[in-house]
């Protein structure tokens, strides 16, 4: 296994648990019955749990995860990023490359957003400006 391949199992492990977690948190929101709730949290939390042990090849601890969907958003703009950046030379001469660069921006955009509001909440108490927030998503 190469480290590459190593890094992308992990990506992807914590991408799997990502959405599950977000499945358990999209279903629980169907219901105010605490009893349904945990029933059908444990049902997917055991479906994963049987599908990683059904294969020795599939390891993925459920504590490797994501915390909030702003480290994931991070992770995924930087491995794009990493990519575009292996490929640059074919992007900016593909018929693709504006449809590429508008999705970065949006992406870009996404992460500087909730930076930005929250350096807006807090910026009275540490005297920090948006544009460290946006400094350090362009830098990436």
């Amino acid at each position: 296994m190469t480290e590459d391949s190593a890094f992308d199992h992990d990506k992807r492990c914590k991408h799997f648990n990502y959405l599950i977690n977000v499945i358990i948190s999209k279903i629980n929101s169907l219901s105010n019955d605490f009893g349904k709730i945990a029933e059908w949290s444990q049902k997917i939390k055991d479906w994963r749990n049987d599908y990683y042990g059904s294969d020795s090849n599939l390891k993925c601890n459920v504590f490797n995860r994501y915390f909030d969907s702003n480290e994931k958003n991070v992770d995924t703009f930087c491995e794009y990023s990493s990519f575009i950046n292996y490929k640059l030379t074919n992007i900016q001469n593909s018929v693709h490359c504006k449809k590429i660069v508008n999705a970065m921006s949006t992406r870009k955009d996404d992460l500087i957003r909730p930076l930005a509001s929250d350096e807006l909440d807090s910026s009275t108490q540490h005297g920090v400006g948006e544009e460290s927030s946006e400094e350090l998503v362009s830098q990436t």
